[in-house]
């Protein structure tokens, strides 16, 4: 599935993911790429005009996390 989302005025995000399949979902305007892996893992965020990616991947990080009751729960 290939969703198109835009928001007014400065950008344009395409989000590419496939149900119930191990691809990444990939968000990107002419600006940035932004790839979150399948087990929720940051991949890569690469400046788009500088081929520049400025992730950090060690130690690896999640794309998200709640924090409940102090206690901080990455996303899967």
């Amino acid at each position: 599935m290939r969703t198109l989302l835009s928001i007014p005025g400065f950008l344009v995000l395409t989000w590419t993911t496939l149900a119930e399949t191990p691809n990444p979902v990939v968000l990107e305007n002419p600006f940035f790429r932004y790839i979150i892996s399948a087990d929720a893992r940051n991949v890569s965020f690469v400046d788009r005009t500088t081929g520049t990616d400025s992730l950090q991947t060690n130690p690896p990080s999640p794309c998200a996390w709640v924090r409940l009751a102090g206690n901080d729960h990455p996303a899967t």
